[in-house]
């Protein structure tokens, strides 16, 4: 949140809610406190958090979205209660997700045996979420892995390797070829743990899951105005072609009534067109389009 609230190429965002920008803000101050050492980190919460973001670009809202984090311990079948109105929600947040990120802990991509790595990224991950994706019954969102604590596994693991390891782990989900899946490696610091938990925080690639998920909510929101625009066109020739086939009927009908002695046609009222009877034709090019009524789409992702 810190770094995307100083923007990244014109785009920043901003919380919704005063309170939630004071609370991210505090906990980016204790991790950039060196002096606390293993207390600059928050404690961990048994508790979903919900946050509500605007994305702005050049400081003009373009896009309102929820960000939802639950703690992962909530996906292990061993403490899954279908009965606990919360796991309800979970899984009805997960499936009602544009996008989803799998957070997978660095410290299991440590040392040098790929096969007990996989096992590792099975065993504590895969088998976890898996059964919720597939819930989506086939229709999966965009998918980020986020290997989180990238500075414990770099020195053991190349990216190659993290994609095989990845890969092999969630080897269902790799199997589809209509799925987008992205696998980025982010850190707070390579140093971060020296000195009992004294080192420097130098982020990288934290900003890239969300900027990730701005570009699909945005790309998807494009193709809603798109449909959009298209049922408003849609709707203008409807109105025309209604328009064209009234006056058609009109002019049918007048051809079909009598002459006064002066060969010209009567009006509705019975008096010569043009001579204080009703108007017969709708003037050609009338002073305004027809009325339409469209109903607007909000822009939210979750």
């Amino acid at each position: 949140y810190f770094e995307m609230s100083m923007g990244v190429a014109g785009y920043t965002i901003i919380t919704e809610n005063a309170d939630d920008d004071k609370n991210l803000a505090t906990r980016y101050e204790m991790l950039n406190d060196k002096a606390r050492g293993q207390s600059r980190f928050p404690d961990p919460s048994d508790d979903v958090q919900k946050y509500y973001f605007d994305l702005q670009y050049a400081y003009e809202t373009i896009l309102p979205f929820e960000w939802i984090d639950y703690p992962g311990g909530w996906l292990d079948p061993k403490f899954k209660n279908i009965n606990d109105d919360r796991y309800k929600q979970v899984e009805k947040n997960i499936r009602e997700s544009s996008m989803l990120f799998i957070c997978i802990d660095g410290d299991n991509l440590r040392g040098s045996n790929i096969n007990r790595k996989i096992r590792n990224v099975k065993m504590k991950c895969a088998k976890n979420i898996g059964s919720y994706l597939g819930s989506f019954n086939g229709n999966l969102p965009k998918i980020a892995m986020v290997v989180t604590k990238y500075d414990l596994c770099e020195a053991d693991t190349s990216p190659a390797e993290v994609k095989e390891i990845i890969e092999e782990a969630f080897e269902s989900l790799f199997q589809r070829d209509d799925v987008f899946v992205a696998i980025i490696p982010v850190s707070l610091g390579a140093t971060l743990q020296d000195d009992n938990y004294s080192g420097e925080l130098e982020p990288l690639n934290v900003h890239l899951p969300i900027l990730m998920g701005i570009n699909f909510a945005l790309i998807k929101e494009m193709e809603l105005g798109k449909k959009l625009i298209g049922d408003i066109n849609g709707n203008i020739s409807d109105a025309k072609r209604d328009r064209d086939a009234e006056q058609a009927q009109r002019h049918a009908a007048n051809c079909d009534r009598p002459l006064d002695g002066a060969g010209r046609t009567r009006g509705l009222s019975g008096h010569p067109a043009g001579h204080g009877g009703a108007l017969l034709f709708p003037p050609a090019h009338p002073a305004g389009p027809p009325h339409l009524r469209t109903a607007g789409q909000s822009g939210q992702a979750e």
